[in-house]
């Protein structure tokens, strides 16, 4: 059994609310087949929990993004604890029997779908909250208490542009 099959709600919320800080503020745009990707090291204030916040975009389509953060648990595999996404396709969250047409939406981990043997950030619902990634990190930095990208101001000095 891995870390991520036992996370509880209470604990996903606790690592929601943990302040972090991005320790690569600098890092370098990585172009792959048809999207570029930045990623960042991220730790907890108390350097207890280590994190990956992830961005793409894609060359080929305005409309599909992600950002998202990654928990690294010590010894086991990656949990992705959410990812802000971009309009680009429609979502449907079949535990509940919900499905909304192509609109950003955001992700987030919950133990009711770790339980149903789903990825753990598979629950999503549509935001108008941001149109594109720069607005989808922005958010993603707020709701997660991120620090340390405060002082880029658009997604060209985030390295994000196609």
């Amino acid at each position: 059994m891995s870390i991520s099959d036992s996370l509880s709600d209470e604990f996903i919320s606790y690592l929601r609310g943990v302040a972090k800080l991005v320790e690569n503020p600098r890092a370098r745009v990585t172009p792959k087949a048809k999207h570029v990707e930045k990623n960042f090291d991220v730790v907890s204030a108390d350097r207890e929990h280590r994190f990956r916040l992830i961005t793409r975009q894609s060359t080929l389509i305005q409309k599909s993004f992600t950002c998202g953060l990654l928990w690294l648990p010590p010894g086991d595999a990656p949990v992705v604890l959410t990812r802000y996404n971009g309009a680009d396709h429609p979502h449907r969250n079949p535990l509940e029997g919900e499905e909304f047409e192509s609109q950003c939406h955001i992700h987030v981990a919950s133990s009711r779908y770790i339980a149903a043997n789903r990825k753990a950030e598979h629950y999503a619902e549509p935001t108008d909250r941001y149109s594109d990634l720069e607005g989808a990190l922005r958010c993603l930095i707020a709701d997660w208490s991120i620090r340390g990208l405060s002082g880029y101001k658009d997604a060209e000095q985030l390295g994000l542009g196609i």
